[in-house]
């Protein structure tokens, strides 16, 4: 199994449990809608700040990457 799989996919759970989202390599979508959800960070925004949106559209606390479960 590749690093990181059981994290994505617990998160990808979340999201269509505890938010009625659905979330994939497209991006967060509205289950309810179909709506794509907009995430925009700021113009200078590096990949780690992009990645807290996500989090926190998702109701979650930051985990950096050193720390997720990749097991």
């Amino acid at each position: 199994m590749q690093g990181g799989t059981t994290f994505e996919r617990d998160m990808r759970l979340w999201a269509k449990k505890k938010m009625n989202l659905k979330f994939d390599s497209g991006g967060i979508t509205d289950r309810v809608t179909g709506e794509a959800v907009q995430l925009i960070p700021p113009p200078d925004a590096g990949p780690i700040e992009a990645e807290k949106l996500v989090f926190e559209r998702l109701g979650l606390d930051y985990i950096t990457p050193t720390l997720r479960n990749t097991g």
